[in-house]
């Protein structure tokens, strides 16, 4: 940021503004990771409009696909998947997989969590190929974790979605032993954390255990508290289905202060309704109607169409 006022002080040129767009590219990824803290979405919209004058294609893409992760984050579902798809229309022009593959990858997460299965599946299962066909698998393709294995644990999951949890379960092995292999803690934590969502789709409480526990443990390693608080969710979730709703709750409260501690306001409605669960499962009626219906108010304040669906379904348990 000090680097970037600087520049604000220098008299606007074509050199200046071609020197700052670079030097926004490169704060993209630390600020994701930070969680995006304040200022983040001025200093992408100011990267997008630089680029837009410039006639720089790749970049404004870049920024863009940037754009809607941070929308999806802070609440604002739908505008962060138009950002999302509109980036990936420009890079499937383009057909680079530098571009293709960390703007698909940040699709695929738009898709997942707004409930298009469907097109997570046709998305992920196209750029495999592609990356395959480059003998690019090792690449991160400047992305928080490598991509190949994270595509292949969005097939699996997406096509777990669906139902199809044989051959979802082929991918999310697949990306997990590829992941293992180049032994980086990221990816595998980024992996471990679908495999364990799959698996609990799936109903498999105790296997979907393990692979949370296994998420967890990677993102204390490396500090990625994003995903850490997700992580600590699913393993409560999965426990009080295996009967120890008190121990559950517990887990996912921890989950829940973590996640609300990085700013990110993503799956909320997600830890209120495992919440709510736990509730109900200590008898305590009150508690989890007040969970679930703020999970559901959550859902259709952000228009996370997924969570309103799954927090109606709670819902209904209860009622």
């Amino acid at each position: 940021k000090e680097a970037k006022y600087a520049l604000d002080q220098v008299p606007v040129s074509k050199e200046i503004k071609m020197e700052k767009l670079q030097l926004i590219l490169l704060m993209t990824l630390p600020l994701r990771l930070l969680g995006f803290p304040k200022d983040s979405l001025e200093i992408f919209k100011e990267g997008e409009s630089i680029s837009n004058e410039l006639g720089d294609i790749t970049s404004t893409t870049i920024l863009e696909s940037r754009i809607a992760i941070y929308c999806m984050q802070k609440g604002n579902q739908s505008e962060g998947l138009l950002y999302a798809e509109r980036a990936f229309e420009k890079a499937s022009k383009i057909q680079n997989i530098d571009l293709l593959a960390p703007v698909g990858l940040n699709l695929c997460n738009s898709y997942q969590n707004s409930g298009h299965f469907y097109k997570t599946v046709d998305v992920a299962s196209d750029i495999i190929k592609l990356i395959e066909k480059e003998k690019r698998e090792p690449d991160f393709f400047n992305m928080p974790m490598n991509a190949f294995s994270a595509f292949c644990a969005y097939l699996g999951l997406g096509l777990g979605s669906l139902g199809n949890f044989k051959q979802g379960k082929t991918f999310c092995e697949k990306g997990l032993q590829f992941a293992l292999q180049l032994g980086e803690p990221r990816s595998i934590a980024y992996v471990e954390f679908w495999y364990g969502l799959y698996l609990y789709w799936k109903m498999e409480w105790k296997i979907s255990v393990e692979h949370w526990e296994n998420c967890i443990n990677y993102c204390e390693k490396t500090n990625w508290l994003l995903l850490l608080g997700t992580a600590w969710l699913g393993f409560g979730a999965a426990v009080t289905h295996l009967s120890d709703p008190q121990t559950g709750l517990e887990y996912i409260q921890k989950g829940l202060k973590i996640q609300s501690s990085t700013g990110v306001k993503s799956m909320f409605p997600f830890y209120y309704c495992e919440l709510g669960n736990s509730h109900l499962a200590l008898g305590d009626l009150k508690s989890a109607l007040d969970c679930v219906t703020k999970a559901l108010k959550l859902a259709c304040d952000n228009n996370e169409k997924l969570w309103e669906a799954y927090s109606s379904i709670y819902l209904g348990r209860i009622l």
